[in-house]
């Protein structure tokens, strides 16, 4: 295999990695505010949460992809920089790294704005909830690059 053509691999799956990423992170919120909401009102049923995930898939999940996008390409970068380096578990390193990039643009999204962007962040099970989803990105980078 030619570097091109490996390259192109690694930025595809990396790209990848960004869609799955943003894809659980945004079913993660959209479970989370439901179950707020839930709890407010009456249970909500299986259809209207298939209905709702589906809404914020086409909706929040675009925005919150280039959020993710942005935050585990330096990420990705380091874990691989280190992992050369080290030559330690390399699955582990791009785990912890994407839930390391996702905890950062969650930080820096809660500094710039004067409120919580994102419902689900308002509690510390849907903040680790969300940013787990940067250990499933990481997961699949390195499945696919190995």
């Amino acid at each position: 295999m030619d570097v091109a053509k490996i390259w192109f691999h690694k930025a595809l799956v990396w790209a990848l990695a960004v869609l799955l990423t943003a894809s659980v992170g945004s079913i993660v919120q959209t479970q989370f505010n439901l179950a707020a909401i839930a709890a407010l009102s009456e249970p909500i049923g299986l259809v209207v949460r298939l209905q709702v995930t589906a809404q914020d898939l086409l909706g929040f999940m675009p925005a919150w992809s280039l959020v993710v996008a942005l935050a585990l390409l330096p990420a990705f970068t380091v874990a691989a920089t280190l992992h050369r380096w080290t030559q330690w578990n390399r699955l582990a390193w791009f785990m912890v790294a994407g839930v390391a990039a996702l905890a950062s643009a969650l930080w820096l999204l809660n500094s710039v704005f004067p409120i919580t962007p994102i419902a689900a962040l308002r509690s510390s099970a849907g903040y680790w909830a969300m940013v787990s989803s940067g250990a499933v990105g990481g997961w699949f980078y390195v499945r696919l690059t190995t």
